[in-house]
């Protein structure tokens, strides 16, 4: 059975989505077992441990001891976005969002 059969058939046997076996499998596979035990006491969910699994054990850990679990996804969102280059100016417009006249 290929990897994405397995997924099909591990959700439709659990009724979740492809996308839930998938997180938590990441979540087994790279995550800290406080993340584990968290979602299983319905303190986190899912998708937020998943994003916090692509961080280091170490920042996981940080992460954990120091922000509330229902502000986890919410931290990590603002991190990844502020780490983000500056998008260059639209050659079209220069940046000011109208189109310039072209001179003949």
């Amino acid at each position: 059975m290929t990897e994405s059969r397995a997924i099909q058939a591990a959700a439709k046997l659990m009724n979740v989505s492809e996308r839930s076996v998938r997180h938590a499998r990441y979540v087994r596979q790279h995550g800290i077992p406080e993340l584990e035990q968290m979602i299983m006491a319905g303190a986190l969910r899912l998708s937020a441990a998943a994003m916090l699994a692509e961080e280091t054990p170490e920042r996981q850990r940080e992460v954990i001891a120091t922000t509330p679990p229902r502000k986890i996804r919410a931290l990590l969102t603002r991190e990844r976005s502020a780490n983000l280059p500056e998008p260059e100016p639209c050659p079209h417009c220069n940046g000011t969002g109208r189109k310039t006249r072209e001179t003949p």
